[in-house]
This record gives structure tokens, sequence and C-alpha cells, in this order.
């Protein structure tokens, strides 16, 4: 009895033995199977993602068709497939981009003919970029850039203070660029943007949390730049014969009255310098009472009075009083900065390049001059 129960027992073992070995070997036959199918399909999702019914669909074996000599020499050296020509046109793209923003190069490179070859070569099939789109492209990368580093660098604090920063130094900018052009901007022009600068800071430190030091550095800055200018006569005279501003620039009735002071002292002498040395003159010889009909101090002074009430801000009015004209083009004739003066310079540096050694002083002034004054040739 013992016997025959272990003839079973070993009977059984060598049975689920034999189906565990079975079973095992189906398992690895399967997995390798399933892994082998798992690897292809994210291979193909990978690259080609959206394309994989349509993959298998045209490497099916019932559906491949036989090759032959003439289809192979007709096929091009490398077949491109489907979705490679979106996906590397991207990549072009970006490369195009990181090129211009790395090597600083202008925009205008995408529209030259060899670069154009260039990316023909590297994709046949994809359109080439436009300058335009270059343009959109950097702007948008731009803006995400300052999104994420908005999002990730800078906590709320330092964007108030960016923000306040900004809105400080505004106010000093615009002052810069006014004074540092070259279109309708004199000596007159000096202290109405100084005194309307002082004014805008003012009422910004009232408001400023965290740049009030920055306010009062700026405006002792100003004080300790330009306090003889804010008061002296001339520049006050010529601020008040600039038809844009006149009398309005500033609140300060003394100022005012230094300034409409010198004008009127200056104008009789110009009516003095113009009557003659001697006091006679041939119509003096003719008449004897022509100085009673001579009124010229007088005709000043309403030139003066009729140029202040004009309300006119072009400097046409300007011509309808010839004394107040002259006197206004003797005060704003210099300029308030040197920033046009270092464009000129900078200017004839590019002229006289080194491959332009030997041009003659004539023809180098001919050719700044032009350069400078291009929009008075049409």
């Amino acid at each position: 009895m013992e016997a025959a129960v272990s003839m079973a027992i070993s009977s059984f073992n060598e049975g689920a033995s034999a189906i565990l070995n079975v079973m095992a070997n189906l398992w690895l036959e399967s997995t390798t199977i399933t892994l082998n199918t798992i690897r292809e399909a994210d291979m193909l999702r990978r690259i080609h993602p959206g394309q994989l019914p349509r993959y298998l669909a045209l490497t099916a074996p019932q559906k491949r068709k036989a090759k032959t000599a003439d289809a192979a020499s007709s096929r091009p050296t490398k077949q491109l497939k489907i979705g490679e020509t979106i996906a590397i046109r991207k990549s072009v793209d970006q490369a195009v981009m990181n090129f211009v923003i790395q090597s600083l190069q202008p925009f205008s490179v995408v529209d030259q003919p060899s670069f154009q070859q260039l990316l023909k070569d590297l994709q046949p099939n994809a359109p080439l970029m436009s300058r335009t789109t270059l343009r959109r492209r950097i702007d948008d990368a731009a803006l995400k850039m300052k999104r994420t580093m908005k999002e990730a660098m800078l906590s709320s604090v330092e964007l108030s203070f960016l923000e306040e920063y900004a809105r400080t130094m505004g106010p000093v900018g615009k002052a810069l660029n006014i004074l540092q052009g070259e279109n309708d901007v004199q000596m007159g022009w000096l202290l109405p943007t100084l005194t309307l600068l002082i004014t805008k800071l003012d009422k910004i430190r009232i408001t400023s949390r965290y740049c009030k030091p920055l306010v009062d550095a700026v405006q002792e800055g100003l004080q300790h730049r330009f306090a003889d200018m804010l008061v002296e006569p001339e520049f006050i005279a010529a601020a008040i014969l600039v038809p844009k501003f006149k009398t309005t620039w500033t609140s300060d009735d003394e100022l005012i009255l230094r300034g409409m002071d010198y004008i009127k002292a200056h104008l009789e002498e110009e009516t003095a310098n113009l009557s003659p040395a001697n006091g006679s003159s041939d119509t003096d010889d003719e008449d004897f009472f022509a100085s009673f009909k001579k009124s010229g101090q007088g005709e000043v002074v309403k030139q003066l009075e009729g140029y202040l009430a004009s309300k006119l801000e072009h400097k046409g009015v300007l011509m309808s009083y010839p004394a107040v004209c002259k006197l206004s083009m003797k005060l704003n004739t210099a300029l308030p900065a040197s920033a046009a003066c270092e464009r000129l310079f900078s200017t004839a540096g590019l002229i006289f390049s080194p491959r332009r050694a030997r041009i003659d002083a004539k023809n180098f002034e001919n050719q700044l001059l032009l350069k400078r004054n291009v929009k008075y040739l049409s």
C-alpha cells in the first residue's frame, strides 16, 4: 500500500513538474512577444505620434508590394516617413532662431539666398521661415521666458519693487530722450524739462514705497548739477522765447520776471545797435522832426507783448515778430546736450574707415554733410 502511494505521489510530482515547465516556457515566450510589441509601439509612438495605425497598415505583410528595379531606381536615397517633415521643420526653425539669437544676426539673414539654399539642403520639403515669422517667434520666446522668470525667480515683493522703479525712472528716461534729441531741441528746452521732471519726481515720492531714497538721490543730483542754471536769466529767457513754452512752464513769478527783464534789456540793445552811431541819417537830413515819427523801442515792446499773447506754439509764429525772432535764435542756437555732436563723430568714423583711408577732406566733408542731412535731399 505504501509503495503504491509513493508511486502515485512520484507520478504526480513528475506531471506537475512537466506542467510547470510548459507553463514557464509559455510565460517566457508570451513575455518576450509582449515586450517586443511594447518596445516597438513605444518607439513608434515616440517618433511618430498619432501615425501608428497608418504605419502598421502600410507595413502589414498582406499589403506589402514587391520591389522592382524601376521602383528602386526611381525612389530617392532616403524616403521621408509620414510626419517626418513636420518634426524636422520644427527643429530646423528652432535651430535658425538659436543661430540668430546666439550670433546676434540681423533678421534679414533668413532672406539671403545662400542661407535659404542651406535650409533647402537640410530640409527640402519644409517651407522657409520668413523674417516676419522669425521676429514673431523671437517675441513669443522672449515673452515666454519673461513669464518663466517672473514665476520662478521673482517674488511678489521684488515684482512690486521693479514696477515702482520703472515708474520712478520713467520720467528721467523721457527727459534724457528729449534733451539728447536732435529735432526741435534748443537750449530753451532745458529749464522746462528739468522743472517738469522735478515736479513729477515730487509727486512720485508721495506714493513711493521702496524708491524714496532713489527719488531723493535723483533730485539732489539735479539740484547739485543744475542749481545755477535754474535761476540763470539767460536760460530763463531762452525758455520764454520758445513758442511751445513761453511763460507757462513754471509757476514761479520771480523766475518769469527775471527772464522778462533779460529779454527787454537785450531787445533795447538790439534796437540801439540798429540806430546810427551819430544819431543822424538821410531821413534826419531831409526832415528835422523825423525822429519823432520813429517808435523803435515801442515797436519792440509791442512785438514782445504780441508774441506772449499769441496762442500758437509752432516756430513760424516768431516770423511775425522780427526782433523777438532774432533774440530767440541767438539764445536758442546752442544745444542742451552733446549727444548730437557725438552722433556726428560716430558717423564720421563710419565714413572714414580703414578701407577708405585715402579719401580727401573735401569728399569726406561732403559725404558727412549728406549723410547727416539725407532728409533734405528729396
